[in-house]
């Protein structure tokens, strides 16, 4: 492993700047490990934080850490950070995702056979199945895939081609994804865009941002009547 990373290191020719402050190149096997400490960070912030962060202030922050000339408490710091991620960050992806979210929801509504219900489902059908329409107690088995209002792809259930079966009772679904399925019978396909309040709210939840609307694309494979008694 250490050969390994010192071949990789020599093999790219990297010179390292320590992010303006100071400067130096990587000759050692622990300067190889201070990088890969430093990829591995730059790397949660990109993907927890916020790409746009001043990188050159994350430095300076470590060398002052190092330099013990830092302005602030432990206690301040991680006060600080709480703030951050239970308030302000929450707010900027809130305002992000709104303004993708309206711009999704806007063209959608444009397109040929999309029709506007009363919650704001926007919905396309494709198929509308055969027999009777998914109704509350039925066991439906359905595939789907989710995207936000980029385009990216959150959840697919064809990926392991396992469709998902649930009781449709309420509450077992939110309510966009339950509201789309209701039009469709078994072999149903349509195309659904839920705007947050009828999707994961303002809040949001898991993957899911707030404020965030989603995109659905399902097909009801099956639908099972409850027994009767």
């Amino acid at each position: 492993m250490k050969k390994l990373i010192l071949v990789v290191v020599a093999a790219i020719s990297l010179s390292a700047t320590s992010c303006g402050y100071g400067g130096g190149s990587v000759k050692t096997y622990e300067d190889s490990v201070a990088y890969v400490l430093g990829l591995d960070v730059g790397n949660s912030l990109w993907n927890n934080v916020d790409s746009t962060i001043n990188v050159d202030m994350v430095c300076k922050g470590i060398v002052d850490f190092y330099a013990k000339k830092t302005s602030m408490t432990p206690e301040e710091t991680q006060e600080f950070l709480r703030n951050y991620f239970t308030v302000i960050k929450p707010e900027k992806e809130a305002k992000k995702n709104e303004v993708a979210s309206n711009e999704m929801l806007a063209k959608a509504a444009k397109l040929s056979g999309a029709q506007v219900s009363e919650s704001g489902l926007i919905y396309i059908i494709e198929e509308v199945g055969n027999g009777d329409k998914v109704a509350l107690g039925d066991t439906v088995t359905a595939h789907y895939v989710l995207s936000d209002a980029s385009g990216k792809v959150l959840q697919s259930s064809k990926d392991s081609g396992q469709p998902m079966t649930y009781t449709n009772n309420e509450g077992a679904m939110i309510k966009g994804f339950a509201e789309g399925v209701s039009y469709l019978g078994q072999g149903g396909k349509a195309t659904l865009y839920l705007p947050c309040e009828i999707a994961y709210g303002e809040r949001g939840g898991g993957m899911i941002g707030p404020k965030q609307a989603l995109k659905f694309e399902v097909e009801v494979v099956s639908v099972a009547k409850p027994a009767t008694k």
